[in-house]
């Protein structure tokens, strides 16, 4: 397996992540939001705004993507691997397949 692959994959779930934790907190807040609707009718527009902050997280997912993407090259991610490989033991295993 390439290395650039190594990188490309990790984009994806990078993304993929923030994509989900996005959905699942705009659910939360729009749950609260409509409960608390039921009681305080008038704060409409407030409750509108709080349950859509989470859907920024998206955003930032989507915008580190290109951000990486433009940064992202074959001796980046070797590099990485091997500084990766020291702190965290299972990137050892990326570096050896890597290295073949």
């Amino acid at each position: 397996m390439e290395p650039i692959t190594l990188g490309y994959l990790g984009m994806a779930i990078m993304f993929t992540l923030a994509a989900v934790g996005s959905c699942y907190g705009t659910t939360i807040a729009g749950n609260a939001a409509v409960g608390a609707m039921k009681k305080n009718p008038n704060a409409f527009g407030n409750y509108i705004i709080l349950s859509g902050l989470p859907a920024s997280q998206g955003l930032y997912g989507f915008a580190s993507l290109f951000l990486i993407m433009n940064y992202l090259t074959d001796s980046v991610t070797k590099a990485l691997l091997r500084t990766f490989s020291f702190v965290i033991p299972p990137f050892r295993f990326f570096v050896y397949i890597t290295a073949a």
